[in-house]
């Protein structure tokens, strides 16, 4: 089977990704316009954009990776560097907002699922794209489309998770803020 067979077997999947992705950033850019009145009152960015980047990135990643895998000219190689590329600035960018983190806020507010979705699973999949990438590139391209796909729905279960968290978590500030201020304050 040639290259473009193998792709032309994955094109439903990566439509299906690629708009999920485009709908849920969509979707994301709403509810921080909604969250950023009670953020900005609160000051309290850090903790939204501790949620949010990693979110957003996935859905973006999952939109790039749909439309590059129906590009009908693709080849092997720009397969490759492309999964590559993502992987490793997934990788990048996750390891940036990692450090970026309060650690002690992390440690205090953090449960397990939140260092799974938050920072384990962005940084696994960077490097399943990595892997995914090198498999397309040297031949191996069923197996890497595999690995790519495994890692594209890894992208949308993270990042459907981190919005609900962003918003659990946005929805928390305003209930106790509200609890503490007067009707005056409120309106």
């Amino acid at each position: 089977m040639n290259f473009h067979e193998h792709v032309s077997h994955w094109e439903s999947f990566y439509l299906l990704v690629g708009t999920a992705g485009a709908t849920l950033a969509g979707l994301t850019f709403v509810a921080v316009t909604a969250a950023e009145q009670v953020v900005r009152i609160r000051q309290n960015v850090t903790t939204l954009r501790n949620r949010i980047d990693p979110a957003l990135l996935a859905f973006t990643l999952a939109l790039l990776l749909g439309c590059v895998l129906l590009m009908p000219t693709l080849t092997p190689l720009a397969l490759g560097l492309t999964l590559a590329g993502c992987g490793l600035y997934s990788f990048g960018y996750n390891l940036f907002v990692m450090l970026q983190f309060d650690w002690n806020m992390i440690r205090k507010h953090y449960d397990r699922l939140d260092w799974l979705f938050t920072i384990v699973l962005p940084l696994l999949t960077g490097l399943g794209l990595i892997l995914a990438g090198w498999q397309c590139w040297s031949g191996a391209v069923e197996v890497g489309l595999t690995v790519a796909g495994v890692a594209s729905l890894t992208l949308l279960l993270m990042a459907i998770r981190n919005a609900l968290d962003m918003l659990m978590v946005t929805l928390h500030f305003t209930a106790s803020t509200d609890k503490k201020a007067s009707p005056d304050e409120i309106g």
